[in-house]
């Protein structure tokens, strides 16, 4: 019994080393998937719509000046921090210049 055990053993091993020789099969070609396209366009103005609606700025800060005036340059940039007594922006000087002369123009009659 011992014999047929063995030579069953043997018979095995060689069917498995066999069948373990086998050629790898070939890699399947990659697939390929077909993709919707849309091209964009400038959309035309006569779908153009329009709302009525005030508009009002997101971020706006309270400043306060002493004097009253329009602002010909700012200093600083929307989220950047400041220190005191940094210079913020400057004003258009051309109403003061008015009214030093007026002032002058007063007295001088005066």
């Amino acid at each position: 019994m011992s014999r047929t055990l063995n030579r069953l053993t043997i018979a095995l091993a060689a069917c498995a080393s066999l069948a373990a020789c086998k050629d790898k099969p070939a890699p399947a070609a990659p697939v390929i998937r077909p993709v919707r396209t849309i091209t964009v366009a400038a959309a035309s103005t006569a779908s153009a719509r329009t709302f009525s609606r005030v508009m009002q700025s997101s971020a706006e800060s309270r400043l306060s000046f002493k004097v009253a005036g329009t602002i010909r340059t700012l200093k600083v940039k929307v989220g950047q921090r400041v220190k005191a007594g940094q210079l913020i922006g400057e004003l258009d000087d051309k109403d003061f210049k008015l009214q030093v002369q007026q002032a002058q123009a007063s007295y001088a009659q005066a």
